[in-house]
């Protein structure tokens, strides 16, 4: 008998609710702010983790998240 548990498999997070696109200025500050729930995962005690770079992979100067 070859037997399998679902509760392993990891799915991976999905939009839930949609972002509208975004425009940022040079040298002017920029803030985004997320809806809690516009990611959801059916995995339980999954933790979302957000990243941001240039085009190029290198990362944002003086780039600040914050959770409200």
């Amino acid at each position: 008998v070859i037997g399998s548990d679902i509760a392993l498999l990891n799915h991976a997070p999905v939009v839930a609710e949609a972002v509208a696109d975004q425009t940022a200025v040079a040298e002017r500050a920029f803030v985004l702010t997320l809806p809690a729930g516009a990611f959801v995962d059916a995995d339980a005690n999954d933790v979302l983790v957000l990243d941001a770079a240039i085009d190029d992979g290198t990362a944002l100067p003086a780039l600040g998240l914050s959770r409200l």
